[in-house]
Formats: C-alpha cells, sequence, structure tokens
C-alpha cells in the first residue's frame, strides 16, 4: 500500500493512526502513521509520541516524502 492510499483511508475512517511496517527489499521497520485535523504524524515506533512540527506532514509532503516506498498496515489506531 502507498503512503496515499494509507492518508486517504486515513481521512476515510475514525481512527486516529496506524501502525505501518515498511519494506525496503528484505529489511523492515515498524512505524507509527497519526492524524490530526488536517496534519500527519510519522513516527519511529520507539520514538516518544509528542505531535511536534519535526513529524509533522501535508498530505502532499507524505507523498513526496514517501514516493517510492510500499507499506503494510498492522494495525489501526483509535
Amino acid at each position: 500500500m502507498t503512503i496515499k492510499e494509507m492518508s486517504l483511508e486515513l481521512s476515510i475512517k475514525t481512527i486516529i493512526g496506524f501502525e505501518i511496517t515498511k519494506r525496503i527489499g528484505v529489511l523492515t521497520s515498524i512505524w507509527l502513521l497519526y492524524k490530526k485535523e488536517k496534519c500527519y504524524y510519522y513516527f519511529d515506533i520507539n520514538e516518544k509520541i509528542i505531535l511536534e512540527e519535526n513529524h509533522k506532514y501535508s498530505v502532499k509532503e507524505l507523498e513526496i516524502e514517501f514516493q517510492n516506498l510500499y507499506f503494510e498496515i498492522d494495525c489501526e489506531i483509535f
């Protein structure tokens, strides 16, 4: 699933985020993607979750930053 598909999914559902797996070849890493109002926040699973500017993205910024990456949704965050 692309980051664009996930951001669309978050805008439709009543959940606040996803736990996602990012895959690059055989390497995988776990991340969190949150939506608050019109902004998205992207965190490494091990980071302290603070919704601040250095983790903040618009939909367009997400698409540019993660355009060639694919993700798998592990679970929804309510």
